[in-house]
C-alpha cells in the first residue's frame, strides 16, 4: 500500500511503500549513527565536571550533572523502547537495552522496516528530538564546563 506524503515531522515528500520518505529515513539513519557519539560525550562531561568541582558540589554542578544524566536516560530508554518492539514485532532476538551503540546499530539495520511501520512517524518525531535535545545539551554543557 502506498502511502502519498512522508510521516516525518515538517516533511511533505510524496514517498511510495514507505510512510518516511528516502530523505528522511536517510537522516535518521544518520541520526543513530550520531547517538553513540553524543551519549559518550555526556559521560566525559559528568566526568570533567567532577573533576572541576573536586572541592565539593555545588547547586550548579548538582543541577548540570541531574540534567546530564536525564540526558543520557533518555536517549537509552528512547532506543531501547524502539529496539525492543522491532525485535518483538520482527521476531528477532533485541540488542542488550543497556548497549547504545548495539542499540543503534540495530535499529540501523532495520531502518526500512520501521520506516514502513504504522508508527514510523513517532520513531521520526522521536529521534529527531532525542538529537536535538542531547545535542544542545552536550555543547551547552561543554560551555559550563570549560
Amino acid at each position: 500500500m502506498a502511502h502519498p506524503h512522508c510521516v516525518a515531522p515538517l516533511c511533505t515528500k510524496e514517498t511510495e511503500g514507505f510512510r518516511l520518505c528516502a530523505r528522511c529515513r536517510d537522516e535518521l539513519v544518520a541520526t543513530l549513527s550520531e547517538l553513540p557519539r553524543l551519549y559518550q560525550g555526556c559521560e566525559k562531561l559528568l566526568r570533567e565536571r567532577y573533576r572541576v568541582e573536586a572541592g565539593g558540589a555545588t547547586p550548579s554542578a548538582i543541577g548540570l550533572s541531574e540534567a546530564v544524566r536525564f540526558a543520557r536516560r533518555h536517549l537509552r530508554e528512547t532506543l531501547a523502547g524502539w529496539s525492543a518492539l522491532t525485535a518483538q514485532e520482527r521476531g528477532e532476538r533485541g540488542p542488550d537495552p543497556s548497549k547504545v551503540h548495539a542499540m543503534t546499530v540495530f535499529l540501523r539495520k532495520n531502518a526500512n522496516w520501521l520506516a514502513a511501520h504504522p508508527r514510523a512517524g513517532e520513531w521520526a518525531a522521536e529521534l529527531t528530538e532525542l538529537s536535538a535535545g542531547v545535542g544542545r545539551d552536550h555543547s551547552n554543557r561543554r560551555q559550563h564546563v570549560a
